[in-house]
């Protein structure tokens, strides 16, 4: 702006001159080229005005030209975790016989009671008398019965066994005792009974845990 300033004065202190130097000459033609380098210092002057509203536009704003923000990258899904594997359940016991010992089609029924306020699991076992083969089932906690199945035909004693660790060796049998339900005088001998191809007897009922210690019932196997 202060060039532009200084050259304007110096064109008005030329137009000056020349209009003293014509004073004698033509003064039309004098007054025309005072006019025109007049015309020409305003039009210059206007231009260093919008010079210098221009920079002045440029300081206020020096963000004038605002650069891209970066959209931001989408996050993949995450992957589906596998589903945990699910807990297999255990299949209910099945009554087994001795390994190699013939089947049959009968089978036996009963009650199971204990004298306490539950019932613990047990392993019923049915006795053979004639061939020593034994069939047996596993019951479980609380369970006040229990099946016996593919028996040959036969006769047989059933007693059944305690499943804990502790007290060991406790055993009830399917006795007079029991079959009378304790109403009658104590026989704890155990009660064999026929059982044809078949047949399904019911009422076989070892829940005699009264027997003296010394009695002669068979061993757990």
């Amino acid at each position: 702006m202060k060039n532009i300033t200084k050259l304007v004065l110096l064109t008005l202190t030329l137009s000056l001159l020349l209009a003293g130097c014509n004073l004698g000459g033509n003064q039309t033609q004098s007054d025309e080229l005072i006019q025109a380098i007049a015309d020409y210092a305003v039009k210059l002057t206007v231009q260093a005005s919008e010079i210098d509203l221009l920079k002045q536009a440029l300081t206020e704003s020096p963000d004038a030209c605002p650069t891209c923000v970066v959209c931001p990258t989408t996050t993949p899904c995450p992957v589906n975790t596998p589903c945990p594997v699910c807990p297999t359940v255990a299949p209910e016991p099945t009554p087994t016989a001795t390994k190699g010992i013939p089947v049959g089609t009968a089978s036996i029924s009963g009650k199971l009671i204990y004298p306490s306020d539950h019932i613990p699991p047990q392993r019923v076992i049915a006795f053979e008398v004639k061939t020593g083969y034994y069939y047996w089932v596993r019951t479980a906690t609380g369970n006040a019965s229990y099946t016996i199945s593919n028996l040959p035909a036969g006769t047989y004693k059933v007693v059944s066994y305690k499943i804990s660790e502790s007290p060991t060796g406790l055993k009830a049998g399917y006795t007079p005792f029991a079959a009378c339900n304790f109403t009658c005088a104590e026989d704890h001998s155990l009660i064999e009974f026929e059982l044809k191809e078949g047949e399904h007897k019911t009422g076989i009922d070892p829940i005699d845990w009264y027997a003296p210690e010394d009695v002669d019932w068979p061993d757990e196997p």
